[in-house]
């Protein structure tokens, strides 16, 4: 009984962390709308942030609609990636950096 009630406690009371939600409220909050990751965290943060935020794959292409706006954003578009870069945004696990960087 006492497993359960910490179980409980964990994810129904306390709540589980989880580190892909806090980038994306990270990102809306920061009005991220576009932006380049690998495979995974672009399926994530497209469909936790109901694609709000349109993530582009640099690997497998997942979503066409969001390669053609990363590749539009020129410059400015954004890389989520798990190394660090110069003038690095770290948020939870990542690091929000210029594409060219």
């Amino acid at each position: 009984a006492w497993d359960h009630l910490r179980q409980v406690h964990r994810y129904v009371i306390a709540g589980e962390p989880n580190e892909t939600r806090e980038l994306v409220k990270a990102l809306d909050r920061r009005g991220i709308t576009i932006a380049r990751a690998g495979y995974w965290i672009a399926y994530k943060v497209s469909f936790l942030s109901e694609e709000r935020v349109k993530i582009a794959s640099d690997d497998v292409v997942r979503v066409t609609e969001y390669q053609r706006l990363a590749d539009a954003a020129g410059p400015s578009l954004l890389r989520i990636q798990t190394e660090p870069c110069e003038n690095a945004d770290r948020i939870e696990v990542w690091y929000v950096c210029l594409a060219g960087n």
